[in-house]
């Protein structure tokens, strides 16, 4: 028997199986949904993202560029900062120094006062511990001795810091009119010559202070029995200041026996007008840096305390330079509105000096006397070249005028005195003479003496009252003519082997036509020719480093080889044509003389045994000693 099927539970199942499977596809679907959903944010982020890409890679290039000018900075920052590792090094050092002192003075203080706290123990024994000072510290200390002992007395609390009284945690200072104002420690006798003169015996002073150096300057008072004038003579008796307007650094000191010779006394203010707040302050600076400077002593202290200095040099020049110009602005407004209160400004703090020579110490000077002073002045050399120039003037004068050519010339007298003649008439004559004059042989002068001649000319005429007479001026407007004549002669005589007998060598223009080198018609200059010289001395393999080489150096070496060679002077003043005996100067040992006059002054030196060997190479005698 069959079992029967019911259809209708069958198509229940199929229904639950392909809702199950709708419902899994709606599950899809919406997983479907939310992934596209995820997509599209994920491509918008993307997108965000490029653009996010392409910023940083704009920053990147800016920050490359920052990176490049750091890196730049970065160096001079490094260089910076090992100047101050260095600084900061030899702060350091100076720091574990001043510990190490500190430290060491602070034990020495811990020792004084365990030794002063077990000086308590031998109390009532034949024993104690005192500290010793200074003997000027003693003596103070007993003239405070009484004041200690009464203010004990007196049940108050006082102790004694070196020289010094501090009674109920106040320093105690004598009474001023004890220490300051009456000189109890000057004798009775020096008294009586101070109220002779009418001065006190109380000294008034506007400084009120009193500190160590002042109890010094009255020590030294009382030891040396003298006075002190300051608030006391003439015209201070009120006593100024004499610094910063409060306190008294100056004093004038004398013995009672001066005191007669003293007719005034007076302080007188003299501040500076360009010295403002400005300076004071760039002043306290500069203390200030240089109090730091001298307690630390570093590089960083030193660079402030030069910083400082050129801050306040600066600002002084400034505030100076202003008042100059403000000074010279209201002169110059006074000048013609108010001519007195322009001379009482110019002459402000000027003083007359008052001569105090006596007409009996004057010693009056003759015409005769003065004229012979002023002659001598001028050297003698220069007295002859003036008298041989005139006289070859006056010579050439003489012999013009007896020629019967200077009667057709436009001035037919040729001054024999050129100091009368007009600047006209000598500019005519000078360029004659300089184109006329010879020597006795009648040889032609060289150029150097040409203007040697000019110039004593130009000397003659300025010693006798022509002081504006300039024969050699550039370009003379007076005397042109003269001019171009001495120019032309000069020329002349060089061209003539006269003068310089130097010619430039044409080395080419030789060498193409004769094989040998030929010189041309120019002269060749100094400054060429000393070149020359250093070039002959590179050829010869002489080094010049740190020579004075010049043209001079072969007249010098020929005359020091003559001398070396026995020669005499006439010789060798032929050769170097020197007129004078300034050629013995050039008389210089040689290096041979030098060496024998070594040797003959040298002691005799031991010798065991001398062999002479033959040297067969050199064919040469070698002294051996052993």
């Amino acid at each position: 028997m069959q079992p029967m099927v019911n259809p209708y539970l069958d198509a229940n199942c199929k229904l639950d199986d392909l809702t199950q499977k709708v419902n899994m596809i709606c599950d899809k679907m919406s997983t479907l949904d939310e992934l596209s959903k995820k997509i599209y944010t994920f491509d918008r982020t993307v997108q965000n993202l490029f653009k996010t890409v392409e910023k940083v890679s704009k920053r990147v290039d800016d920050v490359e560029q920052g990176m490049n000018f750091i890196n730049e900075k970065f160096e001079d920052v490094k260089r910076d900062v090992s100047d101050v590792k260095g600084a900061c090094a030899g702060i350091r050092e100076d720091t574990d120094f001043a510990n190490d002192a500190i430290f060491r003075l602070q034990k020495d203080l811990d020792e004084l006062e365990f030794v002063r706290k077990a000086a308590k123990e031998l109390r009532e024994t034949h024993f104690g511990i005192s500290e010793q000072f200074p003997k000027e510290v003693n003596d103070k200390r007993k003239e405070l001795w009484p004041h200690f002992q009464e203010t004990r007395r007196q049940r108050k609390k006082a102790f004694f810091k070196r020289d010094r009284l501090f009674i109920e945690g106040v320093e105690y200072c004598p009474s001023k009119k004890d220490d300051e104002k009456r000189d109890d420690y000057v004798p009775r006798r020096q008294y009586n010559q101070q109220d002779n003169l009418n001065i006190s015996r109380e000294r008034n002073s506007p400084d009120d202070v009193v500190n160590g150096f002042g109890r010094k300057l009255l020590e030294y008072c009382k030891s040396n029995k003298v006075f002190i004038l300051n608030g006391r003579v003439g015209q201070d008796v009120n006593a100024k200041p004499t610094s910063r307007n409060n306190s008294v650094i100056d004093y004038i000191i004398c013995t009672s026996h001066f005191l007669q010779f003293v007719s005034n006394f007076e302080i007188e203010t003299n501040q500076k007008q360009w010295y403002d707040k400005d300076c004071n302050k760039a002043k306290k600076e500069l203390r200030k840096s240089q109090r730091l400077y001298k307690h630390y002593g570093s590089n960083i202290f030193k660079e402030r305390l030069r910083q400082s200095e050129i801050y306040f040099k600066k600002v002084m020049d400034d505030n100076i330079k202003k008042l100059n110009v403000d000074m010279s602005d209201n002169m110059n407004k006074l000048k013609n509105k108010n001519p007195k209160e322009f001379w009482k400004l110019f002459n402000k703090g000027r003083q007359r000096e008052k001569s105090n020579i006596s007409i009996g110490t004057l010693k009056p000077v003759l015409a005769e006397e003065l004229e012979q002073r002023i002659s001598d002045r001028i050297p003698t050399k220069t007295k002859q070249s003036t008298s041989w120039s005139m006289s070859l003037w006056k010579g050439w004068a003489e012999n013009r005028n007896c020629n019967p050519i200077t009667g057709f010339e436009e001035f037919t007298c040729e001054p024999v005195d050129p100091e009368t003649a007009s600047i006209k008439e000598l500019d005519f004559w000078l360029s004659r003479f300089i184109m006329e004059t010879r020597r006795k042989d009648g040889s032609p002068y060289p150029p150097n003496t040409l203007l040697n001649i000019s110039a004593g000319i130009q000397r003659h005429l300025r010693e006798n009252k022509r002081s504006e007479i300039n024969l050699l001026q550039k370009n003379s407007v007076d005397f042109p003519t003269f001019q171009k004549s001495l120019d032309t002669r000069m020329k002349e005589v060089t061209s003539a082997g006269l003068g310089p007998f130097y010619r430039r060598p044409v080395v080419k223009l030789g060498l193409k036509t004769s094989g040998k080198p030929k010189f041309s018609a120019q002269v060749v200059g100094v400054k060429k020719l000393s070149t020359y010289i250093k070039t002959m001395f590179d050829l010869a393999g002489i080094d010049h480093t740190d020579r004075n080489i010049s043209n001079h150096s072969g007249k010098v070496t020929c005359v020091t080889t003559l001398y070396d060679k026995g020669f005499d002077n006439a010789a060798v003043t032929s050769r170097s044509g020197h007129r004078s005996n300034a050629v013995e100067t050039y008389k210089r040992q040689s290096v041979e003389m030098n060496d024998r006059i070594s040797k003959y002054l040298q002691p005799p030196l031991p010798r065991s045994e001398v062999k002479v060997e033959e040297n067969k190479e050199n064919e040469q005698s070698v002294l051996i000693r052993m």
